[in-house]
C-alpha cells in the first residue's frame, strides 16, 4: 500500500524548515561571506513558499516513493550519510571520493553488472568530478574545505 499526501504542501513545508533552521543557525559571519548563503537561502524560502501556496490553491494528491526502488532510495540515503560522518575524519576530498564512487558503483549495479573495469571507470569519473570541485571551491574560490582529523 502506498501512502498519498500533498507532496508540494510537504515538500514547501520542509523547505521552509529547512531554510529557518540555516537561517538562525548562521552565527557570527562577515557581510561579504555570507552573500551568497543568504542568497541561496532567500531563494529557497521564495520556492518553499511558492510550494506551499501552490499546495493550498491546487492541493493534488500524490504517492509517496511510488517511482523508483525503495531499497535503493534507503541505500544512497545511507551513503550519503556515511559520508557526512567521515567528513571530520577524512577530510572532504578522499571522503567524497570514496563516498561517491561506493555510490555509483551501487547504482548502477541495479541495471548491470559491476564488473572491475567498470568500477575503475566510474572511478575515474568520480575522481575527476570531485577534483573539478575541488580546484574551484578551495583553489580558485578559496573557500575552506575540511581535511580531517586524520590529515592534521
Amino acid at each position: 500500500m502506498t501512502r498519498r499526501a500533498n507532496t508540494d504542501l510537504l515538500s514547501g513545508i520542509l523547505g521552509l524548515a529547512i531554510a529557518g533552521v540555516f537561517w538562525w543557525g548562521r552565527g557570527d559571519v562577515g557581510r561579504l561571506s555570507i552573500m551568497f548563503p543568504h542568497a541561496l537561502l532567500f531563494l529557497l524560502a521564495a520556492f518553499s513558499v511558492a510550494l506551499v501556496v501552490k499546495g493550498l490553491v491546487r492541493p493534488e494528491r500524490r504517492s509517496i516513493f511510488a517511482e523508483g526502488d525503495r531499497a535503493k532510495i534507503i541505500g544512497s540515503g545511507a551513503i550519503l550519510f556515511v559520508w557526512v560522518l567521515a567528513i571530520p575524519y577524512i577530510g572532504f576530498f578522499l571522503s567524497s571520493v570514496a563516498g561517491f564512487w561506493v555510490m555509483a558503483c551501487y547504482l548502477a549495479s541495479s541495471r548491470r553488472e559491476v564488473t572491475p573495469l567498470l568500477a575503475a571507470k566510474l572511478f575515474c569519473v568520480v575522481l575527476a568530478e570531485v577534483t573539478f570541485f575541488y580546484l574551484i571551491f578551495a583553489k580558485l574560490l578559496y573557500v575552506p574545505l575540511p581535511t580531517g582529523a586524520f590529515f592534521q
